[in-house]
């Protein structure tokens, strides 16, 4: 989700797809981008696959932002 004050847009499917770390690269980048553009990233009902995932590369605190 997309979230720039009030204002939040869905992006994406609902699933992920594959859990690996082309993953974690691709919404790091969302997230970069984003922020460019004075939004931000919001992760929600996040797989236990993906939250495992980014605690393993060290990044759980990017889910929830």
């Amino acid at each position: 989700m997309l979230v720039q004050e009030r204002h939040e847009v869905v992006l994406g499917p609902d699933d992920p797809g594959l859990c690996n770390l082309g993953l974690v690269d691709d919404l790091l980048r969302l997230q970069l981008a984003a922020k460019r553009f004075g939004w931000t990233i919001r992760l929600t009902d996040v797989r236990a696959d993906v939250r495992e995932l980014f605690e393993l590369v060290g990044l759980t605190g990017q889910l929830e932002r």
